[in-house]
């Protein structure tokens, strides 16, 4: 039993490694789709194309079963770099002062807070 866990030493280990890089690309994918509904004003439409693509096209490589540690990592890599963009944007529209008006709203509000200490 001892020798035929030692053989399979190698197998399991990348099995693991492979289970492991599904997982996170699967948490990639959701959390990008979550911030394209939030940020939907605030990103270009071809950038969003853009990251839909590479979404769709990672889903489909994961549902592949003979699909590669290599061919995921690089799927993985598209989306992530499609999606820095996305907030490179959201992020210049801001500085840029183009804030949406729920920000712009809670902006205002915090400006109605006062600090004091009491004593």
């Amino acid at each position: 039993m001892v020798q035929d866990a030692e053989a399979n030493k190698a197998e399991d280990s990348k099995r693991k490694e492979l289970v492991e890089l599904k997982n996170q690309a699967d948490a990639l994918i959701s959390q990008t789709e979550k911030s394209l509904v939030e940020m939907d004003d605030k990103i270009e439409a071809e950038e969003k194309e853009k990251i839909e693509t590479a979404i769709s096209e990672l889903k489909e490589t994961l549902k592949d079963e003979n699909s590669t540690k290599e061919q995921i990592e690089e799927k993985v890599k598209t989306l992530t770099e499609a999606s820095h963009k996305m907030a490179e944007q959201m992020y210049k529209k801001e500085e840029t002062g183009e804030a949406s008006e729920a920000d712009q709203k809670k902006k205002k509000e915090d400006d109605d807070v006062i600090d004091a200490e009491i004593e």
